[in-house]
């Protein structure tokens, strides 16, 4: 089953970008068919290739569209226009060698690779860790880093497991400073963290960090472990986790 048909069935939508990916792999499985077969010269006549290849650009037109969506700057918008050009420069009627198929696939390639590189971009965490103990900056920024070059990857399930390392050690950090217990050492989880923080008062005078908290282990949970439905993160999900993990760290170290 494809992506494409995947996302047609399924309740959760899956990122655009991936279903981008998905549909240049196609065109390119298409022209490693005509590699293999060469005496298929009129391949739009033969094997239904020529289906495949217009199915396929049409799935990416169409995840352009939603990709849009999730466009926040210029940058990414010129972007998925340099993939809609890409899909255009191929004929419609598919009367072209291998060789042209080839160079149409790799420019459609290039161009995703783009979009997905300016749109990660866009999301590039702007966290306040300068508001954090001098003891954990250090850890935290390179935990940032990481989430930054996931954010550029399109690589949004690793975006929410990064982010869920840096909200446990925030949150860590600030019980073991009320109750000199250490969540780590103790090897607790994050939603353990969580309750023990409640509990203890860490989170008393911040009664929206909790819920903050826990909808953010949500997204953890259902991002890292695998489960009959599922979950496909996005880069609207990704930027909602960011925001709210600004605001605890706001709300934590004031």
């Amino acid at each position: 089953m494809t992506i494409a048909t995947r996302a047609a069935t399924s309740q959760t939508p899956i990122d655009p970008v991936e279903l981008m990916d998905d549909a240049a792999a196609r065109i390119e499985a298409v022209v490693s068919f005509l590699d293999e077969h060469p005496d298929v010269r009129v391949y739009h006549g033969n094997y239904r290739k020529a289906a495949a290849v217009t199915a396929a650009l049409r799935d990416i037109r169409s995840a352009i569209r939603n990709a849009r969506r999730s466009a926040t700057t210029a940058e990414a918008l010129t972007a998925l226009e340099g993939v809609d050009e890409a899909c255009r420069e191929v004929p419609r009627n598919l009367r072209v060698d291998t060789e042209t198929l080839r160079s149409h696939s790799r420019r459609i390639r290039e161009c995703v690779r783009l979009a997905r590189e300016q749109i990660g971009a866009a999301l590039s965490p702007s966290l306040p860790g300068d508001r954090l103990p001098e003891e954990i900056r250090e850890e935290f920024s390179q935990d940032q880093a990481e989430l930054t070059k996931c954010s550029q990857a399109g690589a949004w399930r690793a975006c929410l497991m990064v982010a869920s390392r840096l909200l446990e050690l925030v949150v860590a950090r600030k019980h073991w400073e009320k109750t000199g217990i250490d969540p780590v050492e103790q090897g607790w989880t994050l939603g353990r963290t969580i309750t023990e923080a409640e509990n203890a008062g860490t989170l008393r005078n911040q009664p929206q960090v909790g819920q903050i908290l826990r909808a953010l282990n949500a997204y953890r949970i259902d991002s890292v472990h695998v489960t009959k439905r599922v979950y496909h993160p996005g880069p609207k999900d990704v930027e909602g986790v960011i925001s709210l993990i600004h605001a605890v760290i706001e709300r934590l170290y004031p």
